[in-house]
């Protein structure tokens, strides 16, 4: 956990080379099953980076990737994530294409936490996603959805909104 937030407070300091080199030591010292390695990878590519691992270790969380057809591979553990080939077309693509992509990731994932909202996690990946791209009206918007399925007197909301304080990110009418 302490390398993950290290790397994190690298990335919110606008060091992305720095932040992308340690999500990937990271990864790639991390069990191939791990339940943080898809977060893991998602800063990664965040950070311009690619994932770690190869196979459907590589196909964790990249978010360059659309997201268009995430079942396509029958290997994503979780909503919103990425085929292998996603991953590789995102590769050749430019800043703003992939910045694109990845917007475009994140709001697959949304739309698919309205349908599902019973997703702990996913909703922890949204509202991270949400800050990294500097969107806070979405983030906060997101965290109060969250919160919602997820009440703060239980231990997953007091992790939402510990999550939020982090980010910087206010909950819109959430008492926290």
């Amino acid at each position: 956990r302490a390398r993950f937030y290290i790397a994190l407070s690298m990335e919110q300091a606008g060091r992305p080379d720095e932040a992308r080199q340690a999500f990937e030591a990271l990864a790639k010292q991390s069990p191939a099953d791990a339940p943080w390695l898809p977060l893991v990878n998602q800063h990664v590519a965040v950070n311009g980076g690619a994932p770690a691992g190869a196979g459907s270790a590589a196909s964790g969380a990249n978010p360059a990737a659309s997201g268009a057809n995430p079942a396509a591979s029958g290997a994503n553990p979780a909503p919103g994530n990425p085929t292998q080939q996603d991953v590789t077309a995102a590769e050749t693509m430019n800043a703003g294409d992939r910045q694109q992509m990845i917007r475009g990731m994140v709001e697959s994932l949304d739309a698919k936490l309205s349908e599902d909202p019973n997703n702990f996690e996913g909703w922890m990946r949204l509202v991270r996603s949400y800050a990294v791209l500097n969107d806070k009206d979405r983030a906060s918007g997101a965290l109060k959805r969250g919160l919602a399925a997820f009440p703060p007197p239980g231990e997953q909301g007091r992790q939402l909104l510990a999550l939020a304080r982090e980010l910087g990110i206010a909950p819109e009418g959430a008492t926290q």
